[in-house]
């Protein structure tokens, strides 16, 4: 079967059966004994001898900050044969299309991603709870999906009818709930020629919008890639003067919208408009446009990606590489704008 055969009976699998089931059917039931697995090793899951630590079939994780999702269809016969395959897709929030992958457990909770029709990984992992109501999922590189780029680095997702704990069982009032450890796939800290760090993976890509554990200390990295000084992170907490987590600070609660066709001007003269929209779900869209001071001849168009409380990434729509992560303060009257190691702030 062809690619694009592939995922066109994918897709139609997928929402025939999520239609069906309502998108969230509790227990899996029998349906689901070919994904049963002996944990091995010593993951981050919780697991134990007997725990199946697998997906719940027709039901949908989401993100508490972003509103994205991930789903899953267990033991699919899309060209009528005899061995089933194991389907996740993931829904950015905005998308108007679903990415699907095939799924495959490596046992322990954990299990890799195909993309559809093909034998190479993907450079996505899972790895699930005992209870299959939480699932950390790590991207090994950022990709280009229907509604920008998806980031490398770590996030949890959560069934909507959870009320356990997350994979890795850390404090939600800080930053650990949403970060990796040093070390973690490979990855480390190193310092780009023009000065600023950033946390890289063996394949060569950054970690993204993810907080970094280093000893007892958080640092966060944001869109572009490089340390964040001087603003809120995209789940509310404060990256201060060196990048560290700052406490005191306090977290954003809530979500403010940057003000349509306001002006936010910086000391330079450099400026960001905005163009937003909420639709009845709550989904939230929006563009942008950056302009530079008179003497550069330089201007920019992007799509914006709304995080939650306020943080919104912005990616140039030319450009991959040209990416930016700003906050909205003040009720909407401050932007501060971060990227590249550096912070500015436009009003």
């Amino acid at each position: 079967m062809g690619l694009l055969a592939f995922i066109v009976v994918i897709g139609l699998l997928i929402g025939g059966i999520l239609a069906l089931t309502g998108g969230d059917t509790g227990d899996s039931g029998s349906n689901t004994d070919s994904l049963n697995v002996t944990p091995v090793g010593s993951g981050t899951t919780q697991t134990t001898e007997n725990s199946h630590a697998k997906p719940r079939d027709g039901v949908e994780y989401i993100h508490a900050e972003t509103g994205d999702k991930w789903g899953f269809v267990l033991n699919v016969r899309p060209d009528g044969g005899k061995d089933a395959i194991c389907l996740a897709h993931f829904l950015g929030n905005g998308m108007q299309g679903r990415d699907v992958y095939e799924i495959r457990p490596q046992g322990g909770g954990r299990y890799v991603l195909y993309e559809g029709g093909k034998e190479t990984p993907s450079g996505i992992t899972m790895e699930f709870a005992a209870d299959g109501n939480t699932v950390r999922v790590t991207r090994e590189k950022a990709i280009r999906t229907g509604y920008g780029t998806e980031a490398a680095g770590t996030a949890v997702f959560k069934a909507p009818d959870s009320t356990g704990e997350t994979v890795n069982n850390t404090d939600e009032d800080s930053p650990a709930s949403f970060a990796i450890n040093v070390g973690d796939h490979g990855g480390k800290w190193e310092v780009l020629q023009s000065g600023e760090r950033a946390y890289v993976f063996p394949s060569g890509e950054y970690a993204r919008s993810q907080w970094v554990k280093d000893g007892n200390t958080f640092y966060y990295v944001d869109v572009s890639g490089c340390r964040m000084l001087n603003n809120w992170a995209h789940d509310g907490f404060y990256a201060g003067a060196d990048g560290q987590w700052d406490r005191s600070a306090g977290r954003i609660q809530k979500n403010v919208l940057p003000q349509n066709s306001k002006v936010y001007k910086d000391r330079s003269g450099k400026t960001w408009m905005f163009q937003m929209t909420s639709d009845a779900d709550g989904t939230i869209r929006g563009k942008a446009h950056l302009t530079y001071p008179k003497g550069i001849d330089y201007q920019a168009d992007y799509s914006v990606k709304s995080f939650g409380r306020s943080a919104y990434a912005l990616y140039n729509i030319n450009d991959n590489f040209d990416c930016w992560h700003a906050v909205v303060l003040d009720g909407g009257s401050t932007l501060r704008v971060s990227g590249a190691g550096v912070t500015e702030v436009y009003q």
